[in-house]
C-alpha cells in the first residue's frame, strides 16, 4: 500500500482546521437525547434569524473547550487523530485555538475574530517546517506561507467581507441563525487565485445523530463553493445550544479522501 506523503497528511490536517482552501491549491493540481455541552459555542444574541442573505451570526462565541475525534479515509487507509478547539477572551476579540495530534505530529492553528461580528483579524498556523501567517485589515489580506518548497508572500485586496475564514470555520458557521430552509452566502480568501471565494450554506434538514458526546437532534447543514467547484462539506449543529457536533468533508485533490470529525 502506498504510503501517504507528509504533504498529503499536512493537507488533510489543514482541512481539519479549515485551512485546506488556503494550502492545498498552492501544492496540488486542481481537480436519551442529551443536552449539548455548554463549554463553548453560542452566547449573547446578536441578530434575528433570516432565511436568506449574507452570513451574519445570530449568537456570539463564548470561552470554552471541545475535543473532536477525527478519521481521515484515503486510498484504503484510515488515520485516526484528535483535535482540541479552545476559545478564549482576547479583549475586543475572541482567540480560537485548534491543536491536532496525528501520526505525523502536531498541528497548531490560532486565529482571532472580532467579538460580535466574528470578522477575521489574524491567523497563525504551524506544522513542522510549514508556517502560515495572515493578517486581515478590512478588505486587505497580508501574510506569508513558508515551507521547504518555498515562501509565498500575500498582499491582496478583496471585494466584500470575509467570514468564517481561518481557524474554527465550522464553529463560527454554527453561530448563524440556523433554521429549516435557512440559506446564506459567505466568502473565504482563495490563496491560489488571490481573491475571495464565494460559498453557499444551506440547512437541508434535521436529524438525530449519535456522536461520542451523545445523541442529539441536529440541523444538517451543507456548505459548497458557488460556481460548481469541488470541495463540499456537511456539518451537523445541535438544535439546542448551537454546538458543532460533526463535520464531514471530501477532498478531491487527495483522490477523494474524506475527513470526518465527531464531538467527544
Amino acid at each position: 500500500m502506498q504510503r501517504l506523503s507528509g504533504l498529503l497528511i499536512f493537507a488533510a490536517l489543514a482541512c481539519i482546521f479549515g485551512a485546506f482552501s488556503l494550502i492545498m491549491p498552492i501544492y496540488a493540481q486542481p481537480t436519551t437525547t442529551a443536552t449539548p455541552p455548554t463549554t463553548y459555542g453560542a452566547s449573547a444574541q446578536i441578530a434575528a434569524p433570516s432565511n436568506t442573505g449574507i452570513a451574519k451570526p445570530s449568537f456570539d462565541l463564548k470561552p470554552g473547550k471541545a475535543i473532536y475525534k477525527i478519521l481521515l479515509e484515503v486510498g484504503g487507509r484510515k488515520i485516526e487523530m484528535t483535535k482540541t478547539t479552545e476559545i478564549t477572551d482576547a479583549g475586543k476579540n475572541w482567540k480560537i485555538s485548534e491543536t491536532s495530534q496525528s501520526p505525523m505530529g502536531s498541528v497548531t492553528d490560532e486565529s482571532e475574530v472580532v467579538k460580535g461580528t466574528l470578522a477575521p483579524v489574524k491567523r497563525r498556523m504551524k506544522q513542522g517546517p510549514m508556517n502560515i501567517a495572515l493578517d486581515y485589515n478590512g478588505s486587505n489580506v497580508k501574510g506569508s506561507v513558508e515551507s521547504p518548497m518555498g515562501n509565498t508572500k500575500i498582499d491582496k485586496d478583496v471585494e466584500g467581507t470575509l467570514f468564517a475564514d481561518g481557524t474554527g470555520t465550522s464553529t463560527i458557521l454554527a453561530t448563524l441563525p440556523l433554521a429549516e430552509g435557512y440559506k446564506t452566502t459567505f466568502q473565504n480568501f482563495d490563496m491560489m487565485a488571490q481573491t475571495a471565494k464565494q460559498l453557499e450554506l444551506a440547512v437541508v434538514g434535521t436529524e438525530e445523530i449519535t456522536v461520542p458526546a451523545g445523541k442529539f437532534m441536529a440541523y444538517k447543514v451543507e456548505v459548497k463553493p458557488l460556481g460548481g467547484d469541488a470541495g463540499a462539506s456537511t456539518i451537523w449543529v445541535a438544535k439546542e445550544g448551537g454546538k458543532l457536533l460533526k463535520e464531514r468533508q471530501s477532498i478531491p485533490q487527495m483522490n477523494g479522501a474524506v475527513v470526518t470529525s465527531e464531538l467527544q
